[in-house]
């Protein structure tokens, strides 16, 4: 809500956050420590090439080695979040995978070293060979949507982005539009104006996409990161992400697509994703798992952290397309392909690992004498002696350590073991059976939340994570990808905050929209439907927008929107947190003003300045509150005031 130029949120108990905008200041990143060897362990190939994705909020990058999230020019962390700053929450990650071949375990992925090289396999069986890695065909490509308008705003980029159309991969496994039908790849033919004349079209998956294909057929390489010769996989990756506000605006999604076209059959593989999370400082992390949502995250373990300060945000890997395996019914179906498949089903996330390096029990596996440890990992066991995790809350084993709830305090929960410190995990799909000819998917998705400290960021990442999930399978099963914008206004009248709540789609595509909201833990305070007949201070009827006004009490701790859409064709979507930090508590900014402006001292903020401000934060609620933290938007450290208390009805001038 804004109110008298000041942005007030409340989100947990007897905590507001109330925002002036002042200045940007970013911050240096505090560079990941290398407790687990990991620059040791590195080595670029001269045929790597990297790209990133930079459509939304994130930039991070890709690389055609298997690499993820590892910025190639700073050699440090690549998940940039926000986008335009130097702040990173990811140093590295990527896929792996383990199973069997004649008893023997064999692992492949990539790590910080990395088992993969550039380009395909030409032919398969005993005449697999790879093809040339250092051919410039198999770079990483990146296309978007919109690259035709980046002509005179952004040349370089323009150019970059129409050779990348214009060479899309088609004949390599990238996805395409098959114009003519002929069931081969036609590359599309452009006028000067750069409209299509001929030929076949990139299929967008996305606003803005990445591809690129490798191969493990280089066991100098793959024995690097594991100790494990080359099976003979063929690995095609495509990075997605939209244009958009809100939680598809915090996501990047990833498809791989892996082909066995060697001779060898893997029984028992595991199918997995490994991250080194560095949360802006890498020594103060905790990590979790919810079994729930088919998650792995990280959060910060401290209060404040050296780079995001006191509101450090979460991360997390959600696993939206496990593998497939038979599913026993006809009457079942799996994802495969961007299409559900009958007699088949998908594999969720079946285990979760935790990694603390340098620790005798779960240190991180990497290296020569890696595979075994690993192996043992994907399975839910203890990477040192293969033994099931034992939960100490409860005394029972598990495959999932680590799933309890730190918002609640509830379940096993990161730092009962150890303090915080530097984090990786390892989340894994399985098993299954991978012969020769086969081919497997996983598609899994990036997430990051940040809410108002860093327990309310876990809060918000599970309910983003939820929104990812409603936004994937509408998109997958043809719903288009309807993601709805939300804002509110809070009105207060004595003890009762009256909300305004407006839901925008595109017109026809709902039927109803339902609101809720909630406090932090789920709870819901007060829920209504939202209407588009023009008669609810909503605009005109059938417009896309719907409104209402929601009552609820006054209340110290904050609300979250969530909303549930039905479509037209009787679909549902669940979005929590689409709003967050909505007061019901009366808190005012008052007196306003400029006591010092240092270009022209007429007394307003003008561009360029350093201006000083006069205010009094008003307790208008019949709470006394404490813990008030008041903070420059967009983020400014050297400019944080505390109040540690503010009884019902007063008011403290500041400046």
């Amino acid at each position: 809500m804004v109110q008298g130029g000041i942005e007030m949120k409340s989100r947990t108990l007897c905590r507001f956050i109330l925002s002036l905008v002042l200045l940007v200041v970013f911050p240096a990143i505090a560079e990941a420590g290398d407790e687990c060897g990991k620059q040791s362990l590195r080595k670029t190939a001269t045929n790597d090439h990297y790209n990133f994705f930079d459509v939304n909020t994130t930039l991070t990058w890709i690389g055609n080695n298997g690499d993820g999230s590892f910025d190639p020019n700073t050699r440090i962390g690549g998940f940039y979040w926000p986008k335009g700053t130097t702040k990173t929450a990811v140093y590295e990650d990527g896929p792996v995978w383990g199973g069997l071949i004649g008893g023997r375990i064999t692992l492949g992925g990539s790590q910080y070293s990395h088992g993969l090289q550039a380009g395909p396999i030409v032919g398969s069986g005993i005449n697999a060979r790879p093809d040339n890695p250092n051919d410039p065909r198999h770079r990483v490509y990146k296309i978007q949507k919109s690259w035709r308008e980046l002509k005179a705003t952004e040349p370089a980029l323009y150019t970059a982005m129409r050779r990348d159309y214009i060479e899309w991969p088609g004949d390599l496994g990238a996805p395409f539009i098959d114009k003519n039908a002929d069931g081969r790849w036609n590359p599309p033919q452009l006028d000067a104006d750069d409209w299509q004349t001929g030929g076949d079209e990139p299929r967008f998956v996305g606003d803005q996409q990445l591809w690129f294909v490798a191969n493990d057929m280089n066991s100098s390489v793959t024995r690097r990161l594991y100790g494990s010769d080359s099976i003979g996989l063929e690995i095609q990756c495509l990075v997605w992400g939209f244009a958009q506000d809100g939680i598809p605006g915090n996501t990047v999604f990833k498809k791989y697509t892996i082909i066995n076209k060697g001779v060898n059959r893997l029984d028992s593989m595991y199918l997995g994703y490994w991250s080194d999370f560095d949360l802006g400082s890498a020594n103060d992390d905790f990590v979790g798992c919810d079994t729930t949502l088919g998650l792995a995250y990280g959060y910060n373990g401290l209060p404040h952290d050296a780079v995001y300060g006191d509101a450090p945000p979460a991360v997390g890997y959600v696993l939206l397309q496990g593998p497939i395996v038979s599913a026993g019914s006809p009457l079942d179906s799996g994802l495969f392909g961007f299409e559900y498949r009958v007699g088949v089903r998908n594999l969720p996330m079946t285990a979760f690992m935790f990694f603390l390096c340098g620790d005798a029990t779960y240190s991180c596996p990497a290296g020569s004498q890696g595979a075994v440890p690993m192996y043992r990992s994907m399975q839910g066991l203890t990477p040192s002696n293969g033994s099931l995790p034992l939960d100490p809350t409860t005394n029972q084993p598990t495959r999932f350590p680590l799933a309890g709830d730190p918002v609640s305090g509830r379940g096993w929960i990161d730092g009962i073991y150890r303090g915080p410190g530097d984090r990786y995990h390892l989340q894994s799909s399985g098993p299954l059976t991978f012969a020769p000819g086969d081919t497997q998917e996983v598609t899994m998705a990036i997430v990051i939340a940040q809410g108002t400290d860093r327990l309310s960021s876990v809060a918000l990442l599970k309910d983003y994570t939820a929104g990812v999930r409603s936004f994937f399978n509408n998109w997958i099963r043809g719903g288009g990808v309807i993601y709805p914008s939300s804002a509110v206004n809070t009105r207060f009248s004595g003890s009762t905050a009256n909300i305004d709540v407006r839901v925008t789609v595109p017109p026809s595509t709902m039927t109803s929209i339902n609101a809720e909201l909630a406090v932090l833990d789920g709870s819901v305070v007060v829920s209504g439907p939202l209407y588009d007949d023009g008669a609810h201070g909503e605009g005109a009827a059938n417009d896309g927008v719907f409104g209402n006004t929601l009552a609820a009490a006054a209340r110290r701790d904050g609300l979250q929107l969530n909303i549930t859409m039905t479509d037209t064709h009787g679909a549902t979507s669940r979005w929590n947190g689409m709003v967050t930090d909505i007061p019901t508590a009366a808190m005012e900014i008052t007196d306003v003003r400029v006591v010092s402006d240092n270009l022209n001292n007429d007394g307003i903020a003008n561009p360029g300045e350093n201006v000083r401000y006069s205010f009094t934060l008003r307790n208008s609620s019949a709470f006394d509150l404490g813990g008030l933290t008041i903070t420059a938007f967009p983020e400014y450290t050297a400019n944080v005031i505390d109040v540690d208390t503010l009884p019902a009805g007063t008011a403290h001038p500041m400046v």
